[in-house]
């Protein structure tokens, strides 16, 4: 990968479209467009303008499109380099064939994210913006959208330049007081602890931020878990609004895990229905079994599932102390239809809460 190269590629999704735009970035990037592109004016072209014309393999003079051309000259563009914009008819046929003329006229073609990649070699995003911008294409709730937006802006590079700032600060004055302690007199670990302390609950609130960001970009796994018959699946068929998973009144009908994807608030949920945990002779309903416990471990949160209509609460209660106990935990109390009229819920003194 060389970063003196003209790079080159089609910006828009795959399929058919009204537009397509192929991209061209690098030194004589314009310069390149151009020569592929005829106008009526031959004014010089000026930077972020629009021009229309056609695009023209200039060996052959075949006219290929009716295109708009808009030139951004370094270093105000996406890249920090000259960067060519053709916008065609959203035709992939067309698309490849004005890629192809690009490449041929001296471009290469752009390796997975490489513009992204000069823009951050060039200054013109952080790391933490250059991630924002896969969020923002990814993003498919409001929430997604938000907080890909205000990673972009550079909120997070700027808190987390503040809180560098405030530590070389705590640093510098150690310093001066190591160096200087005749002039300044010896430090008194006593007033920097103010300024720590506040530090590391900053940084404790990023990290927590941190967090829920990702499951805004993954989705938060969420596992249904409990005894045999106690309703799991139909709770699953009921967030999807969908019969989505077999339910019988024969405990043990579940057997392997059902993985479904829906949202709830704008956050991407991804759970799974899992078999009933109880001990087993059956050879399928243990590796099920194997795998509802794994699944568990790998939750964000555990819905425990319990029966109000059957209640063991013996039962439910070891269950509920065998999964990890650092998991957050719902209990949902099912089958309330067919139970008498003052149900006795579980008690949730083993659970931990769920984040807000």
């Amino acid at each position: 990968m060389n970063r003196s190269d003209i790079i080159a590629a089609i910006a828009t999704p795959p399929g058919e479209g009204g537009i397509g735009v192929v991209r061209i970035s690098g030194a004589g990037a314009i310069e390149l467009a151009e020569r592929m592109f005829q106008r009526k004016s031959q004014k010089p072209l000026q930077s972020h303008r629009v021009y229309l014309g056609t695009i023209v393999d200039p060996d052959a003079g075949e006219a290929l499109d009716r295109a708009l051309l808009i030139p951004f000259r370094a270093p105000h563009s996406y890249t920090g380099e000259d960067v060519a914009e053709l916008h065609c008819h959203g035709s992939p046929y067309l698309l490849r064939r004005v890629l192809a003329l690009a490449c041929r006229l001296g471009a290469r073609h752009a390796e997975p994210g490489e513009f992204t990649l000069r823009a951050f070699l060039n200054g013109k995003l952080d790391l933490a913006q250059a991630e924002a911008v896969a969020d923002l294409i990814r993003a498919r709730s409001d929430a997604q959208l938000r907080s890909a937006l205000a990673l972009h802006e550079g909120r997070l590079s700027k808190h987390v330049q503040q809180l560098s700032d405030a530590l070389l600060g705590v640093i510098a004055s150690v310093e001066a007081h190591i160096d200087f302690s005749e002039e300044i007199g010896e430090l008194d670990p006593q007033t920097l602890a103010p300024a720590i302390e506040g530090l590391i609950q900053q940084l404790d609130t990023l990290l927590q931020g941190a967090r829920a960001g990702r499951i805004l970009r993954e989705g938060a796994r969420v596992a249904i878990v409990g005894r045999p018959n106690v309703g799991k699946s139909s709770l699953l068929n009921a967030l999807l609004g969908e019969e989505r998973a077999i339910v019988t009144n024969i405990p043990g009908t579940t057997r392997d895990t059902i993985e479904e994807s829906l949202q709830i608030g704008g956050v991407p949920i991804v759970v799974l229905d899992t078999a009933g945990l109880r001990e087993s002779a059956d050879v399928v309903e243990q590796i099920g079994i194997e795998r509802a416990r794994r699944a568990a471990e790998q939750a964000d949160v555990i819905l425990f599932v319990y029966d109000l209509s059957a209640p063991d609460e013996e039962a439910d209660r070891r269950l509920l102390q065998s999964l990890p106990p650092e998991t957050p935990k719902v209990l949902v109390g099912n089958k309330v239809d067919l139970c008498r009229p003052h149900p006795l819920p579980l008690s949730d003194e083993t659970c931990t809460s769920p984040p807000s």
